[in-house]
């Protein structure tokens, strides 16, 4: 289990009062295990809130929208804890989710289903097989290929675009 800072609670809890068409529309896909595994929306993790957090697959979910614009170095400060945290972090962009919920649904999907597959491990220094699939590049150009304009798994980098 992953602690948090306890002056978050309510904060999060007034988030989930006020969120976003955005938020409400990848949670309504996202809750009740619609997907197959449990959502938290809003879920406080460390000193930080997560917009959605999959514990089974720790996997954290996040939307950007225009707030995000002037956020880089916060967010890339806060995807470093996340990271070193033992977390996986999907971000998409607010117009994806209002426009193209179906191509996001479809990435989280297969994401998901990735992260549950056995990696075997390393021996003298030989990659790992599909190794390259997990990174940031394929991370975009498998969004691409599924019609969203935007994505960052994992980002080091800002929003790459299609």
């Amino acid at each position: 289990m992953i602690g948090y800072n306890i002056k978050l609670k309510s904060r999060s809890r007034e988030l989930r009062q006020r969120s976003t068409l955005s938020e409400v529309l990848l949670w309504n896909q996202l809750k009740a295990k619609k997907l197959g595994f449990q959502f938290f929306r809003q879920k406080p993790i460390g000193n930080y809130i997560v917009d959605f957090y999959c514990p089974e697959l720790k996997l954290v979910i996040e939307i950007d929208g225009s707030s995000h614009d002037s956020k880089f170095d916060y967010d890339r400060y806060r995807d470093e804890y996340l990271k070193t945290s033992g977390l996986n972090i999907m971000r998409f962009a607010d117009d994806d989710i209002r426009h193209n919920i179906d191509s996001v649904l479809n990435s989280v999907h297969e994401f998901s289903a990735r992260l549950r597959q056995p990696i075997p491990p390393v021996t003298k220094g030989v990659p790992r097989p599909n190794e390259e699939r997990r990174g940031i590049c394929d991370g975009v150009c498998w969004a691409m290929k599924r019609g969203i304009s935007s994505v960052r798994i994992n980002r080091d980098e800002p929003i790459a675009d299609a």
